[in-house]
Parts: structure tokens; sequence; C-alpha cells
């Protein structure tokens, strides 16, 4: 599983992409990479909080972002 995992996580960081999970009892997100370094935000924000990400999203970008969620957690 720990080899799976690296490969994965090598490969998501190749192609410059990420993996997350949601948690849905505490809304809590998990992601294959912290997400201030990869997309460049400044270090220290809880974005393992799913109402705290939202705010690093551009306001143009929120709807898109809140109706793929939707679409992931419906299928």
């Amino acid at each position: 599983l720990a080899v799976s995992e690296a490969r994965v996580r090598a490969a998501l960081g190749s192609a410059k992409m990420l993996a997350w999970d949601l948690e849905l009892e505490t809304n809590r997100w998990h992601t294959t990479a912290d997400l201030s370094e990869f997309y460049g935000l400044p270090r220290g924000l809880d974005n393992t909080d799913a109402r705290a990400a939202l705010a690093t999203v551009h306001p143009d970008d929120v709807p898109a972002g809140l109706a793929g969620r939707a679409r992931a957690l419906e299928t």
C-alpha cells in the first residue's frame, strides 16, 4: 500500500495535479499535496476545512467549485 501511495503521489506531482478526499462527517479535506504550497498561497492557512479553503478560491470560480463538489458528492 505504501509503495502504491508513493507512486500515485509521484505521478500526480509530475503532472502538477493533486487528489482529494472529503470526509463528510467532519467536512475536512484530505489532499495528496499541501494546498498552500500547491497553489502558492500563504503558509499557515487551514486548508483542511472545506469552508476556509473556499476563501482561497477566486470569487468568480467559487460557483464552479461548489458545483463540482456537489457533483462529486452526488456520484
